[in-house]
């Protein structure tokens, strides 16, 4: 079985038992984070799964048969991370990619290329516990419901290593030592299980770039929606707009990034 059902959600690396089907390459190596070592990166339990970096310039691990998991009734991933680059202090990039079946046959379509969804970047700092959120809702339902594989692969910002689909690629010139924690991998029926906490993350983003959060400045709306930009103590504005789809039901995009509010969603 592929991951084991935790409330409304379904785990697919607790990590208190060993390494949950998790793999790495490149020469990185896996080993279990204790809470009692290191109890920022160690979210849920006792245990997470750290991986050390030691050259390789875009590093991944991959759950390799995610074939008994949900995504078609839960397709909201999760997965808590803390990582760190060694002689950098720029912030760390993330991507997820999903592998999935369809009629053409097992992973590729009726012409041979690989079926891969892949998620957008998510920048996180540095040694701070973040969470890595994928609304995969919007995927057709013949790929959420013929999962294959699983992949999370990142890299200092500023350092795009041309990752290839398969998670490996050219390199990009620079090493990249560190190490990386990942914890409280799952999916959820429940959107809102993460968006406050992604929500979160990119507001502190540009706080960081930018400053403090001065004012909102609302521009246009009406009843349902409103549309306008944030002012940050640089001067730098950003759009955001908040549109009500119903009761405890709502959309907010903040620089172009939406994210599900409200509890109408469950």
């Amino acid at each position: 079985m592929a991951g084991a059902e935790q409330g409304d959600a379904e785990l697919l690396g607790g990590f208190e038992d060993g390494f949950d089907g998790w793999k790495t390459n490149g020469g990185n190596e896996l080993h279990r984070v204790s809470a009692d070592s290191f109890d920022t990166a160690v979210t849920q339990g006792g245990h997470a799964l750290g991986v050390k970096i030691d050259g390789d310039p875009h590093p991944m691990i991959q759950k390799p048969n995610v074939g008994g998991a949900s995504f078609d009734q839960r397709p909201h991933l999760g997965v808590d991370v803390l990582a760190a680059t060694y002689g950098d202090d720029a912030d760390v990039v993330f991507s997820m990619r999903y592998h999935y079946d369809s009629r053409g046959g097992k992973g590729g379509n009726r012409k041979g290329k690989p079926n891969v969804a892949e998620s957008d970047d998510v920048r996180v700092p540095q040694y701070r516990s973040s969470t890595l959120y994928w609304d995969m809702s919007d995927l057709p339902d013949e790929a959420l419901a013929s999962p294959r594989r699983l992949e999370i692969t990142w890299h200092p910002a500023g350092r795009d290593p041309s990752v290839q689909p398969e998670g490996r690629g050219p390199a990009s010139g620079k090493e990249y030592r560190g190490f990386a924690v990942f914890d409280n991998v799952r999916l959820s029926d429940v959107p809102t299980d993460y968006t406050a906490n992604a929500l979160s993350a990119l507001t502190q983003r540009l706080i960081r770039e930018h400053g403090s959060v001065e004012r909102a400045i609302p521009e246009e709306g009406d009843a349902d929606t409103e549309q306008g930009r944030i002012l940050f103590a640089d001067g730098t504005t950003v759009p955001y707009t908040v549109e009500r789809l119903a009761d405890e039901k709502f959309v907010f995009t903040l620089d172009g990034e939406a994210f599900k509010l409200g509890g109408g969603w469950a």
